[in-house]
């Protein structure tokens, strides 16, 4: 795959503001969750417990293909944060 094929497909990946809504529910409550708990909130249905680690990392390094628009609603739930901050648009 030449580098022009390879920028095309990260421009199409989608990043989502998991860090920062983590972090801002800390600020915002003094609660920590962890990224496993959340894991356990979007990917409920994976095989393991590894699998569920894999798929978490990948959306913390934007590496995800597609995002749901379910996990949105729960990040941001659990989070207290909106969608436009979780997107970026904020």
């Amino acid at each position: 795959m030449d580098t022009k094929n390879a920028k095309k497909m990260d421009e199409n990946k989608v990043r989502l503001k998991v860090r920062e809504a983590l972090a801002y529910h800390t600020a915002k409550t003094g609660n920590i969750i962890l990224k496993s708990e959340l894991a356990k909130k979007l990917f409920p249905h994976a095989p393991t417990p590894e699998a569920r680690q894999v798929a978490m990392s990948n959306l913390l390094r934007g590496q995800t293909a597609r995002v749901k628009p379910e996990w949105i609603v729960i990040i941001c739930q659990t989070c207290g944060c909106s969608a436009e901050f979780l997107l970026g648009m904020e």
